[in-house]
């Protein structure tokens, strides 16, 4: 709680994905929050999550509306995370989606991407530009070897070339996160488990981006009316381009 040690800690982790385009945050969130979180995504009259789109072989994207469990500042404002997304986006950034990403039992290997094309691909200075987003992969449930988690190519937001850069598989616990710049190749790993395998994705990003490619030029962001009001007044400019209900998606 001192704050200079969470500037400290903040400093730190932009440096990380600034250098390497990722990091892992160990132990970020109470287990407890994250087993409530498993209850949703909400019914329908929540918000309409919509349908999920494939976004590989069975693994799926939905759009999850902003309710019950989810609606907390110690998921979606954890003080490192908004210290960090401040310094590295500016402090007018915003959330632009949460999404709840399924990889079913049997799921192959995700094919490798970026979660967004360059924003200037016709320059050869794109790489280098300052991060415009950046996607926060939270767990519902342990990863592992066997139920797989995300393979990161460390340096790939700096390059096109994934080739000379080797894959680091990242198989996190509940209670922890990946953060991975908008630009890192990775790809989700094969699910060989039994089980399902459920990743909260929360994406933070600078206030004039728009994420079209994702979305269809709609928002991935649903907060139902009914739940504004529980967003504190200091959280709330995170939330100023969210829909009442999903908007249409393409899949990557």
């Amino acid at each position: 709680a001192d704050p200079e040690v969470e500037a400290m800690r903040a400093e730190v982790l932009c440096a990380m994905l600034d250098q390497h385009g990722c990091a892992v945050l160990e132990g970020l969130f109470p287990p407890d929050l994250l087993r409530a979180s498993l209850g949703h995504p909400p019914a329908d009259d929540e918000g309409a999550s919509g349908a999920a789109s494939l976004v590989g072989d069975r693994r799926t994207m939905q759009p999850v509306p902003l309710a019950g469990a989810l609606n907390t500042p110690d998921l979606y404002a954890h003080p490192l995370l908004v210290a960090a997304m401040a310094r590295a986006l500016g402090p007018d950034f915003v959330i632009g989606s949460i999404t709840l990403v399924t990889s079913m039992p049997g799921a192959q290997a995700q094919h490798l991407h970026a979660d967004h094309p360059p924003l200037f691909p016709e320059s050869s200075a794109a790489a280098w530009l300052p991060a415009h987003a950046f996607t926060v992969l939270v767990p519902l449930v342990d990863l592992d070897e066997t139920i797989g988690g995300t393979e990161v190519f460390k340096g790939s937001h700096r390059s096109d070339d994934t080739d000379a850069v080797a894959g680091l598989p990242c198989a996190v616990r509940r209670g922890d996160c990946l953060v991975l710049d908008y630009r890192l190749a990775h790809r989700g790993m094969a699910n060989r488990s039994t089980r399902t395998r459920p990743v909260l994705s929360i994406v933070y990003q600078r206030a004039w981006f728009q994420d079209a490619v994702n979305f269809g030029g709609g928002c991935g962001l649903v907060v139902p009316p009914a739940e504004r009001a529980r967003i504190p007044e200091a959280f709330a400019g995170l939330f100023r381009f969210a829909v009442p209900a999903a908007a249409p998606r393409h899949a990557r």
